[in-house]
């Protein structure tokens, strides 16, 4: 027996994704609640639950402590770590050694200086340059940007704080990033506008590449959330050729999902996560085979185990998170999107409803709580 175990509270839309996936394909997942608030103890994967935490501290031993809790309630004998949070997947790659070291446990991350060289923003913008693909142009040092501009962490971890790029956008933005940030921790890259997309990808051990891509249609403001999406075809353009070439030639595994901004001037590099991306459950909607190759990989050793029985054989999808909006809203923040009035932008959510990430069965007390909170 072999069981999924995930930690939810973070990255809570891909959480609820991959239970979906791993449920459907008829494998068995575990979870561990991050609080008694958690999302997951409102949806039907509440019995999945073998463990609310009592605090964000992690530690060997305590993980120990729920694979041990994760076997003994599944009968499982194999484990699988399941990458979902750039803090916790440090923490995976920090321990990897020991935590592999506990008979049946598996942690599907590259070795971390490959995963170090693909997460953080300045190697990664270094290592795609490389490879042809440009990113927006840098100023030498915050002294030179121009607003508006993106300031960009150069690691993404810092001790237990996760850094996040930060979009300067006035000189009253410039003053507070001064104010609560060191610029040292930053380099800083010309703010390029155009059509956002992601190229989504699940590289599997033997070499097979599973992708599609998604156009992001609406976003929360400071780059956060994508909240509106659908499916595209970036990934079979040149530019994404060359991406999926460039990760399969470094021995890279694993989730993939690369962000690039295509303008009047071409494509541009903007980041790549090594991990389950938010809106993932757009894979889930149509025919491209991620999350059941990554169910394969890890449950089967066998990425195409479950190719002929995906979950979708749709061509097309839509993805939406009308508790992004509705919270954006609530917020009285504005929205990122191309529909020209926040009116127009609730208008094309409507019309997508049926693609909401949390309208479904298995969680729908969730949609409401978000609406309602």
């Amino acid at each position: 027996m072999h069981v999924f175990l995930l930690f939810s509270g973070t990255n809570d839309r891909a959480v609820v994704a991959l239970l979906r996936a791993i449920g459907k394909l008829g494998q068995q997942a575990a979870v561990i609640a991050r609080s008694a608030a958690d999302q997951v103890l409102s949806s039907a994967y509440r019995d999945l639950v073998v463990a609310v935490r009592e605090n964000d501290t992690l530690s060997v031993p305590l993980l120990a402590g729920y694979i041990a809790q994760a076997k003994a309630k599944f009968g499982a004998r194999r484990v699988t770590l399941v990458p979902i949070s750039e803090f916790f997947n440090t923490f995976l790659l920090d321990h990897k050694e020991a935590l592999e070291s506990i008979d049946g446990v598996h942690v599907p991350l590259v070795d971390p200086s490959l995963y170090a060289k693909l997460t953080n923003k300045a190697s990664a913008t270094e290592f795609f340059a490389r490879e042809g693909i440009a990113p927006p142009p840098e100023y030498a040092g915050i002294d030179d940007a121009v607003v508006p501009f993106v300031a960009k962490p150069k690691c993404n971890v810092d001790g237990k704080r996760v850094l996040y790029p930060v979009l300067v956008k006035s000189d009253a933005d410039l003053a507070a990033f001064k104010a609560s940030e060191d610029p040292s921790h930053y380099f800083f890259q010309h703010f390029v506008t155009g059509r956002s997309f992601y190229l989504l990808a699940y590289f599997a051990r033997t070499g097979e590449v599973f992708c599609s891509s998604q156009e992001n249609l609406a976003q929360q403001p400071g780059g956060k959330s994508i909240v509106l999406a659908r499916t595209a075809d970036f990934h079979a353009s040149d530019i994404g050729v060359k991406l999926r070439q460039a990760l399969s030639q470094c021995g890279y595994f694993g989730f993939a999902m690369i962000e690039c901004i295509v303008g009047d001037d071409g494509a541009y590099f903007i980041e790549m996560n090594p991990r389950p991306w938010g809106p993932l459950d757009l894979c889930l909607n149509h025919d491209c085979g991620i999350v059941e190759a990554f169910v394969g990989d890890w449950a089967t050793e066998d990425a195409t185990a479950y190719q002929g029985r995906r979950l979708s054989r749709a061509r097309h999808a839509t993805y939406l998170w009308t508790g992004g909006i509705v919270n954006t809203w609530r917020r009285r923040r504005t929205t990122v999107h191309r529909y020209g009035s926040e009116a127009r932008l609730a208008g094309a959510a409507l019309r997508a409803l049926a693609g909401d990430v949390y309208l479904a069965s298995d969680s729908w007390r969730i949609f409401y709580k978000e609406l309602w909170k």
